[in-house]
C-alpha cells in the first residue's frame, strides 16, 4: 500500500445560461469540496492521541488500541506508540529526542541508501521526509524527529494510504 496526498481545488460555481424565451431554471452549482467533507466527516469519530511530555498530537481511527513505551539506545532515547487492531500492528509513531541521523539532509542521504524513493516534503509547515512508497514519514522539529510508519510488512493490518495520510497530516507538534 502506498501513500498519496489529495488536494482539492475550490472552483467557482458554474451557472447555466438560459435564453430569455425559455423558462428559467435555477443555476447549477458544482461543489469540489467532497474530498474535504469526506475527510472531515470520517475523522469526527476518530480519537486524538496527545503526549504533552514529547510534544505530539494526532488523530487515529477509533478501532485501534495503543501501547506506549520508552526506548533507550546508543543513538538517543526515543518514545514509541504502537497502534493495533485485533493484536495486528497497524502503524507506529516514534519520537526521537535527538534525531539519530542528524539534520534532514543527513537523514535523507542515510535513508536513500535503502529507500531510493525517499524525498523531502513538508507536513504542517515542518520539514519532513517520505519514503518506502509513502508508508514512512519523518517530521523534523529542532533536535527531535517524529517518525510515522504504516505497517506494510504483510504481518500486520496497515491503515489505508488515505487514512495513514490523515494521521500524518493531523500531527501537531509542540516543542
Amino acid at each position: 500500500a502506498g501513500g498519496y496526498f489529495v488536494f482539492s481545488k475550490k472552483s467557482e460555481p458554474i451557472t447555466q445560461q438560459t435564453p430569455a424565451s425559455q423558462n428559467p431554471t435555477p443555476p447549477a452549482t458544482q461543489n469540489d469540496n467532497s474530498q474535504t467533507m469526506t475527510t472531515q466527516d470520517k475523522t469526527v469519530s476518530w480519537k486524538t492521541y496527545t503526549n504533552l511530555k514529547y510534544g505530539i498530537e494526532f488523530k487515529y481511527p477509533p478501532s485501534l488500541a495503543l501501547t506506549e513505551r520508552e526506548i533507550t539506545h546508543p543513538t538517543g532515547d526515543s518514545f514509541e506508540v504502537s497502534f493495533r487492531e485485533n493484536n495486528s500492528l497497524s502503524f507506529t509513531a516514534v519520537v526521537y529526542l535527538k534525531n539519530p541521523t542528524g539534520d534532514i539532509d543527513q537523514s535523507l542521504n542515510y535513508i536513500k541508501m535503502n529507500y531510493k524513493d525517499a524525498q523531502k516534503t513538508v507536513v504542517n509547515n515542518y520539514p519532513a521526509l517520505r519514503y518506502f512508497n509513502s508508508n514512512n514519514v519523518i517530521i523534523f522539529s529542532g533536535q527531535k524527529s517524529y517518525s510515522f510508519g504504516n505497517d506494510v510488512s504483510g504481518e500486520g493490518k496497515p491503515l489505508t494510504a488515505a487514512d495513514f495520510n490523515i494521521v500524518v497530516n493531523s500531527a501537531s507538534i509542540r516543542n
